[in-house]
């Protein structure tokens, strides 16, 4: 498989699919892609640490879909600090992302927590 550019700063490595019928894409970092301090926003390119986290993503139709998201933490030189990089769909420390976060807020707009908590498979 290709990589592909999909989440921004990260590239699409491969998909596989669980026994539960859900998907676990691991992705890896753009080489292209400029990283950014997490606190400041500033460019950095000083890696410190790299790790991984389980995201999930929203559903590809009707799979639940999870992410295997390699994070870096960045030693920034404009500000001195030390903290992970900041991600545009993804909120620092979360363990799902911001359009999963959206769908939620929607559906409880629509539905009753519990229902929407089925639907997700989200613990609500």
């Amino acid at each position: 498989m290709l990589p592909v550019a999909f989440w921004e700063g990260r590239l699409v490595n491969s998909c596989t699919e669980s026994a539960d019928g859900s998907l676990l894409f691991t992705l890896s970092v753009d080489p292209d892609h400029t990283p950014r301090y997490g606190r400041c926003g500033g460019d950095c390119a000083l890696v410190h640490e790299r790790g991984h986290r389980r995201v999930r993503d929203r559903d590809i139709l009707d799979r639940p879909v999870w992410l295997d998201v390699p994070i870096q933490r960045m030693d920034c030189h404009h500000c001195g600090g030390r903290y992970a990089e900041r991600l545009s769909w993804l909120e620092s420390g979360d363990r799902f992302t911001r359009r999963v976060r959206a769908w939620v807020e929607a559906l409880v707009q629509l539905l009753p927590i519990q229902h929407v908590a089925q639907l997700t498979g989200l613990n609500w």
